[in-house]
C-alpha cells in the first residue's frame, strides 16, 4: 500500500507498507504516479512492478531492493535516488536522469536506458550487457 502524508512547509512524503494478508487495493500496472509532486519518498523494498512513475520527480528517492520489473520511468528525475539491489527487469528508463544515483548490483535484464543520463552514477557489480543504450550519457 502507498501511503501519503503532508510533511512540514507542504511536503508530500510517500511510503510503501506490506500489509501481509491483506488484499491490495490495486494491482501491478494498475497503479500510476502521473501528475504528482514528490519531494522525498521511500520505497525500499516495495513490490512496484509495472507502475508507471514516468515523468516524475523522484530525486533521492529509496527504491533499494524494490521490486521494479516493467516499471516506467521514462523522462522521470531519479537524479542521486537509491536503487540498490532492485529489480529493473524490462523496465523502461528512457530519458531518465539518473546522475549520481546508486545502481548497484541492479538487476536489469532487458532494462531500456535510451536518453539516459547515468553520468556520475555507482554502478558496481552491475552487468549492463543486455540493456537498450542509445544515445545514452555515460
Amino acid at each position: 500500500m502507498i501511503e501519503t502524508t503532508q510533511g512540514a512547509a507542504g511536503r508530500v512524503f510517500y511510503s510503501y507498507r506490506n500489509n501481509i494478508g491483506r488484499r491490495p487495493k490495486k494491482t501491478r500496472g494498475d497503479i500510476t504516479m502521473k501528475n504528482t509532486k514528490t519531494t522525498t519518498a521511500d520505497f525500499a523494498g516495495a513490490r512496484l512492478g509495472g507502475v508507471d512513475f514516468s515523468l516524475q520527480n523522484l530525486a533521492a528517492a529509496d527504491f533499494s531492493g524494490a521490486d521494479l520489473r516493467l516499471a516506467d520511468f521514462t523522462g522521470a528525475n531519479l537524479a542521486g535516488a537509491n536503487l540498490a539491489g532492485a529489480d529493473l527487469r524490462g523496465a523502461s528508463l528512457e530519458g531518465a536522469d539518473l546522475r549520481d544515483a546508486n545502481l548497484v548490483d541492479i538487476l536489469n535484464v532487458g532494462a531500456d536506458f535510451s536518453h539516459a543520463d547515468i553520468r556520475g552514477s555507482k554502478r558496481d557489480y552491475v552487468d549492463f550487457s543486455s540493456c537498450q543504450f542509445f544515445m545514452t550519457k555515460l
